[in-house]
């Protein structure tokens, strides 16, 4: 019996197709593979990120934590340092009062005794103690604010956190490092998986091709069967 020419062109042509479709798969296949290792490299990037922003944020609230403390005991210095020292202003003016005045009393005793009023003398010379007496109670006073205020100062510097942000900074680069692993991963991942789904469209467009080529030969095949039937038949009938 002799060859079809048609039959076998159709037959080279599916099996091309067979082997074209069969090599896509396979490539299709070794791409999924690689996608899904990349999915997983990728995923453990961005646990490894979480836990360095998780980190970095403790850090960053330790050390804003630290900031509002130490802000905390100096503005309660302040707060004694300003009180205080507006009362010591007040203060020390009525200690320039009272001194003023002493100095006026003790003069005036003195004028009154070297002019012979020695009775009037004692007078302004108690008042004059007076005046003294009051003055030094205020110096005093004011004395003891500034020391509040000494002392405020004393222990601000000793309760006030020495704040370092070395910890924070050391926390903040391992999360820019732990990023750009990510996203060169996330990128990574990306580039595989648009070779994988064109691989994927490829090896579905062949098969498709495939499935056409092998119904057409098949159909082909049916034509010719009944093509040498049909002549077999007429060759019969003649003898």
């Amino acid at each position: 019996m002799s060859r079809n020419p048609e039959l076998d062109r159709l037959k080279a042509k599916q099996q091309s197709l067979f082997e074209q479709k069969q090599a896509a798969f396979q490539r299709f296949k070794d791409l999924q593979k690689r996608t899904n290792i990349a999915y997983d490299v990728m995923q453990s990037a961005w646990d490894e990120r979480t836990r360095a922003r998780e980190y970095m944020n403790r850090e960053f609230e330790a050390r804003q934590s630290a900031y509002s403390h130490r802000d905390s005991v100096w503005d309660e210095y302040g707060h004694i340092r300003d009180r205080n020292n507006s009362r010591i202003e007040s203060l020390k003016y009525e200690a320039n009062a009272e001194h003023r005045a002493m100095r006026d009393c003790f003069e005036q005793a003195n004028n009154v005794y070297r002019y012979g009023d020695k009775f009037e003398a004692p007078y302004y010379s108690r008042q004059g103690h007076q005046h003294k007496d009051r003055r030094d109670a205020l110096n005093a006073e004011i004395s003891e604010l500034a020391r509040e205020v000494k002392q405020a100062k004393a222990n601000a510097e000793a309760l006030a956190p020495r704040i370092s942000s070395h910890a924070f900074d050391s926390a903040k680069s391992a999360f820019e490092s732990t990023k750009a692993h990510h996203e060169s991963a996330q990128a990574e991942f990306k580039r595989l998986k648009a070779q994988r789904d064109s691989a994927k469209t490829e090896f579905d467009h062949l098969q498709a091709q495939f499935k056409q080529a092998q119904a057409t030969f098949n159909r082909k095949l049916e034509e010719a069967k009944s093509e040498r039937c049909q002549k077999r038949g007429a060759n019969t009938h003649k003898i």
